[in-house]
């Protein structure tokens, strides 16, 4: 059983007024608090461009480098395709079985478990935690439209789920990568499950959204959390 805690890392930084361009301006700072904050953990950078495979070396953090592109897909279009082109590549040709991904602002602030994946392995086998937004995100949905996974912590060890995803994305279309997987969900159930279902099911113990979680207002529902999402 081959496991990678996994970071994604595309385009170049840059001052574009568009906040979907100027995403990779973010990633710089949130790679320096995660390096301030962070505990001690082993991941793996799959990585676009030449430049940014040069930048983490530099910085003393394990690389590999997918496409010497910085931004094969359009950054308006397809901005989190790559981060799912870098999952699959991960599991497909390096031939890993399971993978957390996290988003250079979800950081491990306490110690991560020494089981932590059979921790993971006690739900389902894609986890990721449910987010509330303002704007409606799931517009096939008659309720809870705007309830949607988060893919800034994202546990897989179903590695058809990457390329399913991908799929209804390139139908869906958007730059984000939410929806489909929300999609993907609704339609292996027949149904959106719930929240409650959701928590049981898909909800990762480990990791919290430090705003917007769709379980703000249920303070019964706990977890022993160790990764810290900055959304």
């Amino acid at each position: 059983m081959r496991r990678l805690i996994h970071r994604a890392i595309w385009g170049t930084p840059n001052n574009d007024p568009n906040r979907i361009i100027r995403r990779r301006s973010k990633i710089t700072k949130d790679i320096e608090m995660l390096r301030k904050k962070g505990t001690p953990h082993d991941y793996t950078c799959y990585t676009f461009g030449k430049d940014n495979h040069k930048l983490l070396i530099e910085l003393g953090i394990k690389s590999v480098l997918i496409d010497p592109d910085p931004a094969p897909y359009n950054l308006i279009e397809c901005q989190y395709k790559h981060k799912f082109v870098a999952i699959q590549y991960a599991m497909e040709e390096d031939g890993y079985d399971e993978v957390l991904h996290l988003d250079w602002d979800a950081i491990p602030v306490k110690q991560l478990p020494w089981n932590m994946w059979d921790i993971f392995g006690k739900k389902e086998s894609v986890q990721a935690c449910l987010q509330q937004y303002r704007a409606v995100k799931c517009g096939w949905r008659r309720k809870d439209r705007r309830k949607v996974c988060n893919g800034g912590g994202l546990y897989i060890r179903d590695k058809s789920f990457v390329s399913n995803v991908l799929k209804i994305r390139e139908e869906m279309g958007g730059p984000s990568i939410e929806p489909p997987m929300m999609r993907y969900f609704d339609n292996y159930y027949g149904q959106w499950i719930g929240k409650i279902a959701w928590w049981k099911l898909h909800e990762p113990e480990l990791i919290r959204l430090r705003r917007g979680s769709a379980y703000a207002k249920d303070p019964e529902l706990v977890k022993d959390w160790k990764i810290d999402h900055y959304v």
